[in-house]
């Protein structure tokens, strides 16, 4: 029985092995989180949950299975290995429904103090996502906290850079563009450090669904809007059977090479 598989590009949350795709493995994901089970599966990295707070289950959606938080966040020792002073990126694609007052959407600390390492956050004075990179200064991102909260599917990407002096942006779903200056590195400690998803440095507070979180170094602008418009095309879906055939493998022969210029990447078996 001879068997052709092509590979396929994941189009929606993936089911069973998680592949990356080339794009993903490009990308260098420092962090990739997918829900599975009763938390998180850390497809990149093999870090696991360890602290948080408020309400926080795995529940299917319409996305696939979900992170689903009330008023909540999650927490995840990264042992100091993701150093964001050569610039960062992180990734969240959920459905976002409410966002407590200094509450964030992604943070990292470097030493679990709350003035140290980034964070992309509400604060106390009007409805713009702020961004903090080390002590108590905020700049502002000019993005509307409350256009994120509508409950519909959205892909967030924020990254900060430091060439050219220092510059961020944030993308929403592939569109949404806010590019601004920022000329402070977050600091980092060696040893130490805590991704949040959900929470500022110091405060919990996220509703919603979650699909979808990931860290990883300094990702191209246009890079970012392509992968915020399509966030699964970090993952392969295991190849689609799609021929078989009694064959008598002494008169009969079928190869890769019989598919040459017509199929991609053809894997034969028998």
């Amino acid at each position: 029985m001879a068997r052709i598989y092509v590979p396929r590009r994941a189009y929606s949350q993936p089911q069973g092995r998680l592949l990356l795709s080339d794009l993903g493995m490009s990308l260098s994901p420092a962090s990739l989180l997918v829900p599975s089970g009763d938390t998180y599966c850390d497809v990149a990295a093999g870090l696991s949950v360890t602290a948080g707070s408020g309400g926080r289950v795995i529940t299917p959606a319409r996305h696939g299975l979900a992170r689903t938080y009330s008023a909540a966040a999650d927490h995840l020792l990264d042992g100091g290995r993701f150093d964001p002073r050569n610039g960062y990126s992180w990734l969240l694609f959920g459905e976002f429904t409410a966002l407590a007052t200094w509450a964030g959407f992604f943070s990292r600390t470097s030493d679990n103090g709350t003035t140290q390492g980034l964070a992309w956050q509400r604060n106390s004075s009007g409805d713009a996502l702020s961004l903090y990179h080390g002590g108590s200064s905020a700049i502002s991102t000019g993005v509307s906290i409350a256009a994120l909260l509508d409950g519909t599917a959205r892909c967030l990407i924020g990254s900060w850079t430091p060439r050219g002096g220092g510059r961020a942006y944030f993308v929403n779903s592939g569109a949404g563009v806010s590019d601004f200056g920022i000329t402070v590195a977050p600091a980092f400690t060696a040893g130490q450090g805590q991704m949040k998803i959900g929470a500022s440095r110091n405060v919990d507070g996220l509703s919603g669904r979650v699909y979808l979180a990931g860290m990883f170094p300094y990702i191209e602008l246009a890079d970012a809007e392509r992968l915020s418009a399509h966030p699964w095309r970090l993952f392969r879906s295991e190849p689609e059977h799609i021929y078989s055939a009694q064959i008598n493998p002494a008169t009969q022969a079928l190869s890769a090479a019989s598919f040459a210029g017509r199929i991609p990447s053809v894997t034969v078996t028998y």
